[in-house]
Parts: structure tokens; sequence; C-alpha cells
């Protein structure tokens, strides 16, 4: 039994306890309501990402900060005080930097209950962990992306938080949030894609490869377009595995056949065009996932050979090709990097020839120069589209170009090598030799202009240019000596990326001085060049968008290098909202190497043109929705008389609907209406009702 005196003891302990005051911490929630009481990340926005995710944004709300006890109020108000910069409420200032560095950081480590309770994660925390959004800011952008051109026009320049934009395209960038999709790629292709993955067997991968007749078509096809542009394959050479390969499908080796079904994936989508339909979406996906399969059947990062970095190289490709948006674009980088370092592994950037313990055969070494000239220029464009530095220097590298031989020229079993053909004589060789003696310029002008760090002296800008102007000449001279007017298809297929990639490595190495303010002035020369590479580069994007006599299989090539013809259109829109020669409709005829004497009417009519061509597929992706949006706002502001004050919301309303009806009206006639496509997401919009 319990003692009495003793209760009576505990009971007056019990009260002298609770009769003292309680001090509480005064700390204010961070999360919102929803994100503390799931017990998840919350990145304190207004509504948050996780909100937004879930479609409850209109629930995301914030705890106000409690009052604070009497006996405490004069302690605290100093450390409140220094700490309401840090409040979530508080804007923040993004100014611009040279480089455009990473500004949100995506939470993928969430150690919260919530996100750990299970390895298999459901659809909802799998969107809360990536955030397309964070996922772009989170990017290091050097000067060669479109991007850190577009921050430099005056209505690009400010953080989102501060941006018209935002105020009018808020719910617009919500549904592209919600519904961004890959369209054919698991976002970490070729790599896998998780928990529930599950790869099919080698004999069910075998009844992806359609008939005889079929293969021999989707073969030709890309022979006469990716082989050409993306030389990769001895032809005669692979013609003879592919009938070995008839004899006895399932012994041919994992290797050859990722490759295989890589190059159907690419030719069934080039003999398909741009706009494909669900069926044939199925097919290009099954390719896709059979190549991948097979190539992880095999040890290709510990032991890689020339049929694995074939693979790879192209599997980079078709992601580029392929690409629905700028973020996947992007993966391309890290992926054709470590392709290049595997290259590295095996000695591609080192020239044999004059090494006598090596045992190459003068057959492979020929073709692993045309495969590292390949991988070397894929690699440069990646680097320049995505902005980032360029890991390799000229100095890196002591491959010589391929012979000037035709494909017919070299066998396996040569025994001595073959005379080269005179460098005045075109060959199947032509191609890659330009743009291997382009490799010393081109690497070092990449590595310059992303550098963070480092940058080429004026006097060596003006060398390079005259260098690279003289590849470019050299090239066209060659390719129009070769064959009567016009050119023969798949020959102008290789002039036309020829110039892309020259004009594009002279943007590149004029991008630091070219479009600083009074640049006409104080660097005229970077200035004309940056003007006339980019409008040479629209003129090409026009020849291949517009041109009735252009073969219906040269499509591709025009959506391959959309993003280095928007980077152009964004570089001439910066230079007119300047107050230069041309903003100024001064008919100037530059430096005496440009003789340019445009008007800036003329350039107007191009850059209003270049806006059309983004229409056409509209609907397609939200990539080329913003991008028509966007240089419709750009272009609307050019245009807009000097002195005449309009309100730069209203200029962002008039192109947001203007957009909408050109999405309403698309002329593709083939719109997806579904809710995650782009017609779709606006077919409830206010704006788009009423237009």
């Amino acid at each position: 039994m319990l003692d009495h005196q003793k209760f009576e003891k505990l009971k007056l302990n019990d009260k002298a306890v609770f009769s003292k005051p309680v001090r509480r911490r005064q700390r204010q929630t961070l999360s919102c309501l929803p994100c503390r009481r799931l017990k998840v990340k919350c990145d304190r926005g207004h509504p948050c990402r996780h909100c937004v995710w879930s479609d409850r944004a209109a629930s995301c709300q914030y705890a106000p900060f409690p009052t604070a006890q009497a006996n405490s109020i004069n302690s605290s108000d100093e450390d409140q005080t220094g700490k309401s910069s840090l409040s979530p409420q508080a804007p923040i200032d993004r100014a611009k930097p040279a480089l455009l560095l990473p500004k949100t950081e995506p939470d993928l480590f969430d150690s919260s209950p919530a996100a750990t309770t299970s390895s298999s994660k459901s659809e909802e925390s799998v969107k809360s962990i990536y955030d397309p959004y964070n996922s772009w800011n989170s990017k290091f952008r050097g000067s060669t992306h479109w991007l850190t051109v577009s921050r430099q026009i005056q209505y690009g320049h400010k953080s989102m938080s501060g941006n018209p934009l935002y105020d009018v395209l808020e719910d617009v960038f919500n549904k592209i949030t919600n519904n961004f999709t890959s369209s054919i790629f698991p976002s970490n292709y070729p790599f896998g894609c998780g928990y529930q993955e599950q790869f099919p067997s080698k004999r069910e991968v075998l009844t992806y490869i359609p008939d005889r007749p079929t293969i021999m078509f989707l073969i030709d096809v890309y022979m006469n377009t990716i082989e050409r542009t993306h030389p990769m394959l001895h032809p005669p050479t692979f013609y003879k595995e592919l009938d070995n390969f008839w004899e006895d499908p399932a012994a041919v080796e994992d290797e050859w056949l990722a490759q295989f079904l890589v190059m159907l994936g690419m030719s069934h989508h080039m003999s398909r065009g741009v706009n494909i339909t669900p069926d044939e979406e199925a097919t290009l996906k099954q390719y896709f996932r059979g190549a991948e399969t097979c190539l992880k059947s095999t040890i290709f990062l510990i032991a890689p050979n020339l049929t694995s970095l074939r693979t790879l190289s192209m599997m980079v490709l078709a992601r580029r090709i392929l690409a629905s948006s700028c973020l996947e674009l992007d993966a391309c980088g890290p992926l054709s990097a470590i392709v290049m370092r595997m290259a590295i592994g095996i000695g591609l950037h080192v020239d044999p020839q004059n090494d006598v313990s090596d045992s190459t055969s003068l057959f492979d070494r020929e073709i692993r120069k045309k495969l590292w000239s390949t991988i070397a220029m894929m690699c440069t464009n990646i680097s320049v589209l995505t902005g980032t530095p360029f890991a390799l220097r000229s100095s890196h590298m002591n491959t010589q170009p391929p012979l000037n031989l035709n494909d017919i020229d070299l066998s396996p079993s040569l025994l001595a090598y073959p005379i080269p053909r005179p460098l005045e004589e075109f060959t199947d060789s032509t191609f890659l030799i330009i743009v291997a003696n382009s490799f010393q310029l081109a690497f070092d002008t990449v590595a310059h202009a992303n550098s963070p760090t480092t940058y080429l002296p004026y006097e060596d800008v003006l060398i390079y240019n005259v260098k690279i102007k003289n590849l470019l000449l050299e090239a066209t001279q060659l390719y129009h000596q070769s064959s009567p007017v016009p050119l023969e298809d798949w020959k102008q297929d290789q002039l036309f990326m020829l110039q892309v990639y020259l004009r594009r490595l002279l943007l590149a190495l004029h991008s630091v001085y070219g479009l600083q303010p009074n640049a006409d002035v104080e660097y005229p020369v970077s200035y004309w060049a940056t003007l006339e590479s980019a409008l040479a580069l629209l003129v090409i994007q026009r020849q291949l968008s517009e041109d009735l006599n252009s073969p219906p299989g040269r499509v591709w090539l025009g959506e391959y290098y959309k993003h280095d013809f928007y980077a152009a259109t964004l570089t001439i829109c910066l230079i007119m909202t300047r107050n230069d020669a041309v903003a100024m409709d001064i008919n100037s005829n530059g430096p005496s190497q440009t003789n340019l004497e445009i008007p800036r009417e003329t350039i107007l009519q191009t850059l209003i043109c270049c806006r059309d061509i983004w229409a056409r597929r509209i609907c397609q992706t939200y990539c080329h929705f913003l991008s028509y949006m966007n240089l419709g706002t750009i272009i609307a502001s050019i245009m807009t008389p000097r002195g005449k004050n309009i309100h730069s919301t209203e200029v962002y309303k008039s192109s947001l609907r203007e957009s909408l009806r050109m999405l309403k009206n698309c002329p593709c006639g083939k719109c997806a209406t579904d809710s995650t496509s782009v017609k779709g997401s606006f077919l409830n919009h206010p704006e788009y009702l009423a237009v």
C-alpha cells in the first residue's frame, strides 16, 4: 500500500515543479504546413515545389511567427532583426554573372522518414526529388550557351522572381514542371532506369529486328545520313558483318548487336521525319532499349573497344537528335565526356605510326583515326552547345588526320599503306580531314570560351579568326569544285555540317569581345565577325527549313542544330538591342575583311522568319513553345519605336497571346491533346480560350 504521508509529499513536490514558469524557444516554422505534416523537405517557396508537384499549391501556407513572451522580447529583437534577411519571404537579388553559376541545388538526398520508409518511391516522391526547374538552374553555363546570351538581353537579365514574364506565365511554368517527360529515352539512358527495371533477354531483343528488306532499307538510310555526317564505320566491312549476322543471329556479339540496334533506331527516325506516331515511338523505344540491354551485357567500361565506343557515340548522337528539351540535351555532355575518356583510355588520341612496338594493323590505324575525329568533333559541338568547359587541349593529342582515301581503298587484309590521293581530290575522307585540321583551333577556342578563369588575348583572337575563316573558305571551295551545282544531297549535308561547325567556333571565339558594350568601336573585328557568323547560321537554318528543293531526309539536320540556330538568333537580338552601329541603322562596311552592309530592317525580317520556323512545330515540346514566345517578345520590344513607353508586362502578355494563337492554329495538323502535351496543357487556359 502507498504511504499517505509520502503521497502528500509527492503531491507538494509535483505542485512545486509545475508552479515554475515554462520557458519555450520561440522558433519559426520555416517549412510550409503540408510539408511539415508529411515530414518532407520543403524549399520554402510560395508555393513550394513539393506542393506544386502534388497539385495542392493552393494549400501551401506558412505558420505565422509565434508571439514572443514579454520577458524575452528585448533579448530576441536583435537576433530577429539580424536574421530577417534570411526569411523565406525576403527577395533574393541575383545579379547576372559573367558565367551563369548554379543557383539552386536539387535536394537529392532527403533523409526524412517519408523518403526513407521504402526503397521503392512513389511517383509523387520521385517528383519531389527531381525538379526540372531546379535541375535547369543548377547547371554551369559558359559564354557559348544561349542562356548566357539571353541573360544579357534587357528582357532576360533579371531574376525570375522579379521578371514580369514570371508573373504572366507562372501557371505555364507550373504546367511545364508537372508535365515534363522524356519522349523516347529514360533520364539515365544508357545506364539504367532504377529499381523496377527489367531488361529483356537476348532472344527477346532479336525479335525486335525486322525482316531483311526493311533492314536493308534502314541501313541505306543510315549510310546516306548519319554515316556521311558522323563517319564511324567502314561500310564495306560492316556489310560483311551484316551478312554474317543473317547466317546466325544468335551467335553475334552483344557489342555489335547493340551498335546495330542503335543504327536501326536512328535510321527509323530519319525515315519517318520529325513527327512520329505512338506506334513508331514504341518501335524506337524497342530499338534503343534493346541496344542498352546488349551494351550492359558487355564490360565496355573496363575493356572498351572500337565497337563499344561506336555504340556509345551513336547513343550520344541519338539522344541529341531526339532530345525533347534542353535538359535532355544537357545529358549529352556527361555522356560524351565518358566516351572521350574511354577513347583516350585505349589511345585513340595518340598516333601509333612511329611506335615500332605497336602491333595495330594499317587498316585499324585508319579506322581509329576516323573514329577519334568523329568523337572529338561531337564533344566539341556538345561543349559549345551546353556551355561547359572543354577538358581537352590541342597539346593533349597528336593523332594525325585520316589519309585522303575512299572506303574501298581500305581493307583488313592490307599489308602496306595505299598511296593517298591528292588533298585537292574529293574522297570519302575529305570531310573528316577538314574537321581534324580544325582541332588545334577548336579545342583551345572552346576551352577558353567557357573557362571561368582564362580567356584568349584579343591579338590571339584575331589570329584564330583568320585561320578558322580560311578553313571555312577552303571547305566551301573544295566541295563546290568536286561536283557540279547543285551538290549531291549527302555532300550538301556535309557542307552544312562544316559551315555550322566552323561558324559556331567563330561565335565562341568572339564571345568574350564581340558582345561587349561598344564592341563595334573597341573590338570591331570581333563585333562584325559575330554578326556575320550569326547571320550566316540563320541563312543555313532557312535553307534547311524553307528550301522547297531540300530533300525530306534533311529535316533532321535542321532539328539537330536548332539550339545552335537559337543561340545565333539571340546573339543578333542582343546586338540589335544595343546602341551600336546596327542598332542605330548605320550602314557601315565594318572592317575591310567583312564587307558587311546590312540594313537594320533586313536583319529584323530575318529574325521574324527564323521565329516563324519555330512556329511550325510549336506543339511538339514546351521548348518550341517558349522559344517562339521568347523570340516574339524580344522582336516586339526591338521594333517598339524609341521613346515610346510600353510596360514590359504588356509586351509579355501580347507575346503570350500570339503564341497561344499560333498553338491553337498549329500548321502541323497532328497536335497531341493529352494532358501532358503542350496543347493539352493550355486547352483550359483563359488566354487560349480568348484567342
